[in-house]
């Protein structure tokens, strides 16, 4: 359902096995390391992860999550421990250089620290806290440079020292500083959005009490802020974090839904992601088709087309939380870009 969907899982789970036994077989299904904490070395065994991998890529996966067993802790005292420490970058240097091996580097982002302002750990600020993830962040990169480091962070003057090493931005769809997020851009970082939980209304977002317009608009505030993409945290958390079925009350987290038999039903949300991403498909396509006609005789009206596009997009979205609240004038520039491509792809197949 993922792929049917164009959306990326987070990938297939990088996950230790309890205890290893070096004389016997050990059952390596959904493990793909082990971790010796006598010496501090890893022993990888990578066949049913590479298995689970292939498929994932085969269907179509763009993207996946890198994480270590040993976590990236707000616990102070682990900062300074150097066993833990060498345990994190010894395995860190495996992973990359297996995923260089299986060309696979160029899809991964180590995704180890999440929300660091709501983790704060007693006694420091939060810039001294991401100081020291920054410290880490930079050990990560000295023995796995091929690999992104993405954080749920807005980029951000508090955030100055992550500069040197996070890849991929991720700030909240309410966090958004354009100014920040363009010059991290120009530095050459990647910027994602997210929800989770929050924002409410009136932003856009997957909660049940949001239009399903609104749950359309996840992608096309993506292209409308020329950014690289949108990460919503889960699409099946019945019990986040023990609070019990649904227990926010909006339906966040929550867009599939399994039958006891282990069938999934999805929600008119989920669908409606599938539908915002194939309206950013419609954008790409004439944006490209526009691209590829340029010195053609047909230039002009494919620009004209493009312009025409833009200027209607600019007149609907103004920001997250400023956009036209009706569906239909977004349903109608849809079948009008879908009219260009109409008129445009067949010019361009005959070129």
């Amino acid at each position: 359902t993922y792929a049917s969907h164009r959306i990326s899982s987070y990938g297939v789970d990088f996950k230790a096995l309890n205890s290893y036994n070096e004389s016997a077989p050990n059952n390596w299904e959904g493990k793909c390391c082990w971790y010796n904490e006598t010496d501090f070395t890893w022993i990888f065994n990578w066949t049913w992860w590479d298995n689970e991998m292939e498929r994932n890529l085969a269907c179509g996966m763009n993207g996946f999550r890198v994480t270590c067993p040993l976590d990236i802790p707000n616990n102070k005292k682990l900062w300074t421990d150097e066993n833990w420490r060498t345990g994190t970058l010894n395995y860190y240097e495996e992973v990359n250089d297996h995923l260089v091996s299986k060309g696979w580097a160029k899809y991964a982002y180590v995704y180890d620290v999440d929300e660091p302002q709501i983790h704060v750990p007693d006694g420091i600020t939060l810039e001294e806290f991401l100081g020291h993830i920054a410290d880490i962040f930079g050990d990560i990169k000295s023995v796995a440079p091929d690999l992104k480091i993405a954080i749920t962070f807005q980029p951000s003057k508090v955030a100055e020292s992550l500069y040197p090493y996070v890849d991929i931005w991720i700030p909240l769809s309410n966090q958004f500083d354009v100014g920040e997020i363009r010059s991290r851009q120009e530095s050459g970082d990647e910027i994602w959005y997210y929800s989770c939980v929050q924002p409410n209304a009136p932003y856009a977002n997957t909660m049940l009490y949001n239009h399903l317009y609104e749950t359309r608009l996840l992608s096309w505030m993506v292209w409308y802020y020329n950014i690289s993409g949108y990460l919503f945290w889960s699409s099946a958390s019945y019990r986040h974090q023990g609070y019990g079925v649904g227990y926010n009350g909006y339906g966040d987290g929550v867009l599939l839904y399994e039958h006891y038999s282990g069938d999934l039903y999805e929600s008119c949300r989920w669908e409606m992601i599938l539908q915002s991403q194939e309206d950013y498909e419609y954008f790409y396509l004439l944006n490209q088709t526009r691209h590829q006609l340029q010195g053609t005789q047909y230039e002009n009206t494919a620009n004209s087309y493009f312009e025409e596009f833009s200027e209607t997009l600019n007149n609907l979205i103004r920001s997250h939380n400023d956009f036209v609240r009706a569906s239909k004038p977004y349903l109608d520039l849809r079948d009008r870009v879908g009219m260009m491509l109409n008129e445009l792809i067949p010019i361009l197949n005959a070129i």
